[in-house]
């Protein structure tokens, strides 16, 4: 049965209670709520194939460097991580975090802790190259 006055403006009940439960009918107004849309996420993959090396890097939590091997150019980076973390937890390791996005996981065994990355830079003690050079002495003050 419809009102007397949702037949004079034209209104369905459904349309009523909408503009009812928005505040449209009893004074109040309501700010139009915003179109959200859903958020997007980037298509940054770390384990897409490369034509340059990558790095795999082992640090402790406190960013000690452990473990770092060159990874040649067209390495599968995915079977490389997947087996990086299967060898952590056939060692013992418990898998702590686990971040897909970003390439890098965490293990922890009692009061240990590493993170374990795939990097597209050299963490190593050559880092830059700047080791390659030969290292000349320092210049001598001629006293």
């Amino acid at each position: 049965m419809l009102s007397a006055t949702s037949v004079a403006f034209g209104f369905r009940p459904r349309r009523i209670y909408s503009l009812l439960h928005r505040g449209l009918l009893v004074g109040r107004h309501v700010r139009e709520a915003a179109t959200v849309w859903p958020v997007r996420r980037g298509t940054f993959d770390p384990f897409e194939s490369k034509d340059k090396p990558m790095w795999y890097v082992v640090r402790s939590m406190r960013g000690a460097v452990l473990e770092v091997r060159v990874l040649p150019p067209g390495t599968h980076l995915k079977r490389t991580f997947i087996q990086a973390m299967l060898d952590y937890i056939d060692a013992g390791w418990e898998i702590a975090e686990f971040k897909s996005r970003t390439g890098v996981f965490f293990a922890q065994r009692g009061g240990d802790r590493h993170q374990v990355d795939i990097s597209p830079t050299d963490q190593g003690p050559n880092r830059g190259r700047a080791l390659d050079r030969p290292r000349q002495p320092p210049a001598s003050s001629g006293r």
